[in-house]
């Protein structure tokens, strides 16, 4: 049997989970959309999160499913 070459030869990589956003900017926008979605509705949040660089695809969960939401992690 080798012996590893060096610590990192028998660490696994694990990839982190994405339970939580990273992004500061992302988070704050992605916080105000959803303030802005329960005071003005789905429509005028959506407009906000894409004026401000969210994707689509973020916007479309974020506001229609509230559970598959990601926590901030603050």
């Amino acid at each position: 049997m080798n012996a590893p070459q060096s610590l990192n030869d028998e660490i696994p990589v694990i990839p982190k989970p994405r339970f939580w956003r990273t992004d500061i900017r992302s988070t704050k926008i992605v916080d105000l959309g959803i303030s802005l979605q329960e005071r003005f509705g789905a429509e005028y949040a959506a407009a906000f999160l894409k004026q401000n660089g969210i994707s689509i695809e973020v916007a479309i969960r974020v506001l229609s499913r509230p559970a598959e939401r990601r926590r901030s992690g603050s």
